[in-house]
Formats: structure tokens, C-alpha cells, sequence
């Protein structure tokens, strides 16, 4: 009996021990599953998941007062739709700038999956075959024969234009673009020339990639190398007649949230142009610009930013006609241009539409005024 009360008296303290810490375990467990089950494998509150599950980050109680505790289960597993390293798999989503602020006229510099629909259209082009940067030079192969006075002396042109990029990751995607021309001339009759008449078609093909040197959260310094296919008809106005490559390094940087700015400087070179009288009827074309895009307007459904942008082109060489004394000159000239526009972005679909008007402020230039309708659809 002694030895019975003994047992009895030693184990009464351990048993109220043992249900002191099986009750803190329970407990315990349930705090950490419930942990587990609202920030996952990862956390949605970050490395640390502590803290109020319905206030910020988590550094409450596990539960708010009055509330039923989370069943102990397994956090859900989520199946990504993609692997993040497919190739072409969307690009620099989520980085950098939102698609509303992509530039209008300057080329952007992020690497992206995207499709975009563009109508261009531009006014008075007073001097169309300079440097067969526009289109070939009126003798052979472009649209004119100086020897039945058929000279272009005013071009208005429309082109509606077809372009894919597709991104293989943030840093290198590929692209190309295939433009169909509509071609109006006219000439000064009172000289005893004549215009070429009306054409349409496919215009030079454009093809290449862009490399990202630098792609850092706040900005973008990207190579991009193009090449321009000779696929339009050089006699109908449609094209140049020859290859040409235009490296160029291209600039995007978020200044904050509402201000991005951009810049480009890009290196046109024809290759085996045409030549008149022994010499390169086709020159080296410099072209360059800068830029800013600032959201003016914010909402749930729409992002719509003012765009404003200077774009020059500076002709190193080359030849160009002259309808006023029938002759060739040298081409060599600066030309720059004022463009203003703003692009909407519909942030339900993530696609954009940019409207946008080009002004010469130079007396040289490739037209007079110029129109911009484009959308993109990001994918």
C-alpha cells in the first residue's frame, strides 16, 4: 500500500506536466499550419511570414479575436501555366516600364512579345530619292526617267504596317515587319513634268533583334541590329532597290512611377545602292532622338500618357535631284522633327493605342507632316 500511494503521489505532479506541454504542442502546430496555409511554400508576406493574417504584414497573433482557427491542411499548390524559361515566353513582363509607356516614334528599347498593327501616313515629301533612304532615285531603278520629264516633285504616302516581336527571355528578342505603301505623286506641270502616277504594294521588308547590354529594373540600354530587305518595286516608289543595315542603341530609363524618358541613336548603311555618273547615289544616314512619356491619367480600367519626342536624321553623304535646276546635288543635310502624342493602355487586355503627329521644324525634311496610328497587343 505504501509503495501504491507513493506511485500515486509521484505520478499526479508528472501527469499534470505531460498535459501542460501535449496542450502547448497542439497549439503550436495549429499556429504553423495555419502560417503554412497563407503564405504558401514561398510566403506572401516575403522571406519572414509573421505577423496579422488580415492587416499587413505578419506580426500579430496567428488569428484575429473571435474567429474560428484555420483547419491544420497542406497549402494549395498553384501549377504555373508556363515555364518561366521557355523560349518566347513573353519577355520582360512585369519590369520596367507598363506598355503605356512605350515611345511613339522612337524605337523602344525593351525586349518584348508583342504585335502591333501601325498606320503611318506622311505629307509633301518634297525630296523622296535623297540618299535612297525613302525610295531609289528617279533614273534607274526608281520611279522617273529624267529623259521623258517624269519627276516626282511632291509625295504623299500611307503605309499600313504588320510587326512581331517575340522575346526569349528579358534580355534578346527578335522581330520583323512588313509595310504595304500607298503612293500619291504629283509634279509641276508648268515646267513640262510629269509625276509617275499612283502605285501601291509591299514596301521594303525589315527584320533583326534586340539585345538588352544592360537591363536593370529602373532602365534599358539595348543593342538592335535591322535589315532592310529590298521586297518593294524601286520603280513604283515602293522600295530602294538594295540592302541596307542599321546598327543602333536604344535607351529607356523609369524616372518614377509616372515619368519614363527614352533615346535612340541608330546608324542607316546602304549596301550597294545605286551610283549616277560614277558616284554612291545612296548615303549614310544618321538618325537619332530623345524623348519623355509622363501618365497623366490614371484609373482602374486605363493608363493614358502624353508622349513627346525629337527625332533628327543626319545625311552623311549621298546624292539627291533637284527639280528646280534638273540636276543632282549632294544630299548631305540635317532634318529634324517635333512629334506629340499620347498612348492609352487598357489595363484589363494589357494592349495600347498610340495617336501621334510629326512636324518638320527643319526646311530640309522627308515630309512636311506626318500621322501616326498604332495598336499593340502585348503578349
Amino acid at each position: 500500500m505504501w509503495n501504491v500511494r507513493w506511485v500515486r503521489g509521484l505520478h499526479r505532479p508528472w501527469l499534470n506536466f505531460s498535459l501542460a506541454v501535449l496542450a502547448a504542442a497542439t497549439m503550436t502546430g495549429s499556429a504553423s499550419a495555419t502560417d503554412s496555409l497563407l503564405c504558401g511554400d514561398q510566403g506572401l508576406c516575403g522571406e519572414s511570414c509573421t505577423g496579422d493574417v488580415y492587416s499587413g504584414p505578419l506580426t500579430g497573433p496567428v488569428n484575429p479575436p473571435d474567429q474560428p482557427i484555420v483547419p491544420d491542411s497542406a497549402p494549395p499548390v498553384f501549377e504555373p501555366t508556363m515555364q518561366a524559361d521557355a523560349l518566347f515566353a513573353g519577355g520582360v513582363e512585369g519590369t520596367l516600364t507598363s506598355p503605356g509607356h512605350a515611345p511613339g516614334y522612337i524605337d523602344w528599347a525593351v525586349p518584348r512579345t508583342n504585335f502591333r498593327m501601325r498606320f503611318d501616313a506622311g505629307f509633301d515629301s518634297n525630296r523622296p530619292d535623297r540618299a535612297e533612304f525613302f525610295y531609289a532615285q528617279y533614273q534607274n531603278p526608281g520611279p522617273g526617267n529624267l529623259g521623258n520629264g517624269i519627276v516626282n516633285t511632291t509625295v504623299n504616302f500611307q503605309d499600313i504596317r504588320g510587326y512581331l516581336e517575340l522575346a526569349a527571355n528579358d534580355r534578346f528578342s527578335v522581330f520583323a515587319e512588313l509595310p504595304i505603301r500607298f503612293l500619291q505623286t504629283e509634279s509641276q506641270g508648268g515646267r513640262g513634268l510629269q509625276d509617275s502616277g499612283n502605285t501601291n504594294g509591299i514596301a521594303d521588308l525589315e527584320a533583326g533583334f534586340k539585345y538588352a547590354i544592360s537591363n536593370d529594373p529602373s532602365h534599358f540600354l539595348t543593342f538592335q541590329m535591322k535589315t532592310y530587305i529590298p521586297t518593294g518595286n524601286a520603280s513604283d516608289g515602293l522600295g530602294t532597290d538594295h540592302v541596307s543595315l542599321e546598327p543602333g542603341l536604344l535607351f529607356n530609363s523609369r524616372v518614377n512611377s509616372r515619368l519614363d524618358i527614352f533615346a535612340e541613336l541608330r546608324d542607316w548603311i546602304p549596301i550597294n545602292g545605286s551610283t549616277l555618273n560614277g558616284q554612291d547615289y545612296a548615303g549614310n544616314v544618321l538618325r537619332y532622338g530623345v524623348g519623355a512619356a509622363y501618365t497623366a491619367h490614371c484609373s482602374e480600367s486605363v493608363e493614358v500618357s502624353p508622349i513627346v519626342e525629337f527625332v533628327g536624321w543626319s545625311v552623311l553623304d549621298g546624292q539627291v535631284f533637284d527639280e528646280r535646276t534638273l540636276t543632282n546635288v549632294s544630299a548631305e543635310t540635317t532634318i529634324v522633327n517635333a512629334k506629340v502624342g499620347l498612348r492609352t493602355l487598357f489595363k484589363k487586355s494589357g494592349n495600347s493605342l498610340y495617336v501621334g503627329y510629326g512636324n518638320a521644324l527643319t526646311g530640309q525634311r522627308w515630309y512636311e507632316n506626318f500621322l501616326r496610328v498604332e495598336y499593340t497587343i502585348f503578349m
